[in-house]
């Protein structure tokens, strides 16, 4: 990915004008892929894909994955670049990683429902499965 970005057949995504542009972000078991909705961009995409697969052995698994576009993309494009890439387009953003999306909920919304769901978790464990400090570390894992 930095390589396709330094030679410029890539473009990430950008946070601010004057700040990185971003072509991925990865995670344990996931990843967090930014590009150009463009034909171009599709194809060299789809060709790291390809690349990666062959070099370590794991494939992506493009019935579990879901492309997401900007709001200012037309459908046209929308329809090109997923048929592309083989990947299902979705304008809902609810979970990710299974945690819950709370960018468009009000702050005091989002704390609410992330703490509700927390001590709904916490309860579900008996008492007298975990020590004390078991129980600190499940607390912290779970916020």
């Amino acid at each position: 990915m930095r390589l396709a970005m330094k030679e410029g057949l890539l473009r990430g995504a950008k946070a601010s004008r004057r700040g990185p542009a971003i072509s991925h972000l990865l995670f344990t078991d996931d990843c967090i892929l930014f590009g150009e909705a463009s034909s171009r961009g599709a194809m060299v995409l789809k060709g790291i894909l390809n690349e990666y697969e062959k070099c370590s052995g794991q494939c992506v698994n493009f019935n579990k994955s879901i492309i997401f576009f900007s709001s200012n993309t037309s459908e046209e494009k929308k329809e090109k670049v997923s048929a592309i890439l083989g990947v299902r387009s979705s304008t809902n953003l609810e979970r990710y990683l299974g945690f819950p999306n709370v960018a468009g909920r009000p702050k005091k919304e989002s704390f609410q429902h992330l703490k509700e769901k927390g001590y709904t978790r916490i309860e579900g464990w008996s008492t007298r499965l975990l020590s004390q400090d078991g129980k600190e570390v499940f607390i912290k894992s779970v916020l």
